[in-house]
């Protein structure tokens, strides 16, 4: 028997988890070369070759980003290197370890725990800024507190309520009750919205919103009517003073916060509608091949103007946007997004390659995965930022090893 934390549950649990609370250069370079290390001496050529295949749309950014690269600043070269193969690295070792588990149950246990525990970290940063800054409130604490906002567990409460007659850690109510407590209060004070529409979308996938017309109209409702009560609610705040008119202006704000603006009195509102407009015109401007093709790593958007980030600093030239269609369309250009956008429809069919999602539930999980890639490109670059999605695309890699690995068991079983 292996030693408990050496199961491969409890590694890739972990992994996630480091993905949050470990620097991100220093854990890439160190997984990396585990990785290496794994190809070159394992005999699980079956395994690499299974997960490379869903992967191809994303590999071939590889070479397009190239083409153009060598105009680029070699620095910014790296970097977008490092956002490309983070999430191919990161993918490949949890389809490994994925397809060594046998009981999905209890990684979907583990991945909860996880949440829970990265939560009491959130809550004692929290209270630890309060306390030394003297803030006045907890929303207060959240703006300052900035060190994590997107939790690894991004779907941690879906998972928690879809299978919580399933796992071990819920077959006490009580226990279930106090975990649910926790995994939701720690999304509420981020005061993300990214985090409570990822969390949104989950409930919807897991609970099959996504898988016929008829529930997908039910759900759009649903979200309607939630959108109007909010509204409702929201408006009066928006004159209230401090942090608490300042996040009701926050939500309310958020659809014309991406819409295209160029309008110098409005860049601060809408900075991520500025950037996205700035990149458009430099695709515009830009060469037919590099269009098709994009300006290659390293690529960096012109703002026009010199904007100050801190005191005495400014820059002009953005080489990583909160738009991550921009993003990948400056790079990449239109191939780029083509290819990305195969992928993320991959994730949403369940057809990664030879990778089959026959579980009803895992299915549905990895529906609500592509959807949340596709909405989180749109407002934090998606599966290019730095940090934030790097524990859903980890969870993504071990559903794909598990299912392939319990696919191919069945097949190799006697009749």
């Amino acid at each position: 028997m292996l030693p408990v934390l050496a199961r491969p549950e409890c590694v890739l649990t972990i992994l996630i988890g480091a993905t949050e609370l470990v620097p991100g250069g220093p854990l890439y370079a160190a997984l990396l070369c585990v990785t290496l290390l794994y190809v070159l001496t394992s005999n699980f050529k079956s395994t690499t070759k299974a997960c490379i295949r869903p992967l191809w749309p994303l590999l071939l950014l590889f070479p397009v980003g190239a083409i153009f690269a060598m105009q680029n600043n070699m620095y910014e070269q790296g970097k977008d290197v490092w956002y490309l193969s983070k999430i191919i690295l990161y993918f490949y070792l949890a389809f490994v370890f994925g397809s060594r588990m046998r009981n999905i149950n209890t990684f979907l246990s583990l991945y909860v725990l996880l949440g829970v525990a990265l939560a009491m970290v959130f809550f004692a940063g929290l209270a630890e800024a309060m306390l030394s800054s003297g803030f006045q409130s907890t929303i207060d604490a959240s703006y300052q507190f900035q060190d994590v906002k997107i939790p690894a567990t991004l779907l941690s409460v879906p998972i928690l309520f879809k299978y919580r007659n399933r796992l071990s850690i819920t077959r006490h109510r009580g226990a279930a009750s106090a975990i649910a407590f926790i995994l939701i209060a720690h999304i509420v004070l981020t005061f993300s919205r990214t985090v409570i529409i990822s969390t949104l979308i989950g409930f919807l996938a897991l609970y099959g919103a996504f898988n016929n017309r008829k529930l997908v109209m039910r759900s759009l409702f649903g979200i309607g009517a939630f959108t109007t009560i909010a509204v409702i609610i929201l408006v009066p705040m928006v004159n209230y003073s401090g942090s608490v008119g300042l996040i009701a202006k926050k939500f309310l704000h958020s659809l014309s916060e991406i819409s295209f603006t160029n309008s110098p009195k409005d860049i601060i509102n809408n900075w991520r509608g500025f950037e996205a407009f700035m990149a458009f015109q430099g695709f515009l401007n830009a060469s037919l091949p590099q269009k098709i093709l994009g300006r290659g790593f390293g690529a960096a958007v012109d703002l026009g103007i010199f904007v100050e980030v801190a005191k005495n600093m400014t820059f002009r030239y953005a080489p990583i946007l909160h738009n991550g269609y921009f993003y990948i369309l400056t790079k990449y250009g239109i191939l780029g997004v083509g290819l990305y956008l195969t992928f993320c429809v991959s994730v949403i069919r369940r057809k990664l390659g030879n990778v089959r999602i026959v579980d009803k539930d895992l299915s549905n999980l990895m529906i609500g995965i592509g959807i949340v890639i596709l909405f989180t490109t749109l407002v934090i670059t998606g599966l290019f930022n730095k940090n934030c999605l790097d524990g859903t695309v980890m969870l993504m890699g071990g559903i794909c090893g598990y299912s392939w690995a319990m696919e191919k068991r069945a097949l190799a079983a006697p009749q």
